[in-house]
């Protein structure tokens, strides 16, 4: 009697493993999920004055500080478009903020748009939390992405899923940029001295993914 073959075990898939040095599995799902997930709701102007939400103690503020030395760019009267400005009002970047910094580091922040840089400095202990995006001029995008790429010595290559399908590259103590639609966002927790290098690049990737999901989810 010939013997039953033996039914064949079908190989299970792999999944790719993220690849970015300091950063831990669980901060690397977590901000894949966020990213994928988008921003609860866009950024919001600064509620008039008595409302609820500017009375209450637990409300943050939203509207973006005025930036203290303007400068000129594509946005109307030289302001930075809604989609850059949003890295220092909306709600959800503010959010993390919080998390990260402390409520005091959203309510001094402070802001400035010169020659299509945009920068909100966030105060926080040891210095500032710093986020910045850079609109270059057309054709000059991937220049100016590696140009602030090469100033971060150690800086090495985000891979995998982690990096959104998007050029990005990150440093082991706390510097992330990431390049989309031709803007360069870079996050630096470098001040965040008050933890240790590995958390900060932690905290800089989570706050990036951030950024990337609202630019991806919400409309400007």
């Amino acid at each position: 009697m010939t013997p039953r073959p033996r039914s064949a075990r079908r190989p299970v898939p792999r999944r790719p493993v993220p690849r970015r040095t300091g950063l831990t599995g669980a901060v690397l799902i977590g901000a894949t999920v966020v990213a994928l997930a988008g921003c609860a709701a866009p950024g919001t102007a600064a509620a008039p004055a008595g409302s609820p939400s500017t009375t209450s103690a637990n409300a943050l503020p939203t509207a973006a500080p005025s930036t203290s030395a303007p400068g000129p760019g594509p946005g109307a009267a030289g302001q930075a478009p809604a989609k850059i400005s949003m890295i220092c009002s909306d709600r959800e970047v503010l959010d993390r903020i919080t998390t990260l910094a402390g409520r005091d580091a959203v309510a001094g922040r402070s802001a400035t748009w010169v020659d299509g840089l945009y920068t909100c400095r966030y105060p926080a202990a040891g210095g500032a939390l710093v986020i910045s995006v850079k609109q270059p001029a057309k054709g000059a995008e991937r220049a100016w992405f590696d140009q602030q790429r090469s100033r971060y010595p150690g800086i090495t290559t985000i891979e995998g899923l982690t990096n959104f399908g998007l050029p990005g590259a990150g440093t082991d103590d706390g510097v992330v940029l990431f390049l989309n639609d031709g803007m360069t966002l870079t996050v630096d927790a470098r001040q965040l001295t008050d933890r240790p290098a590995g958390r900060r690049a932690e905290d800089a990737y989570a706050l990036a993914s951030v950024v990337i999901a609202c630019w991806r989810h919400d409309s400007f």
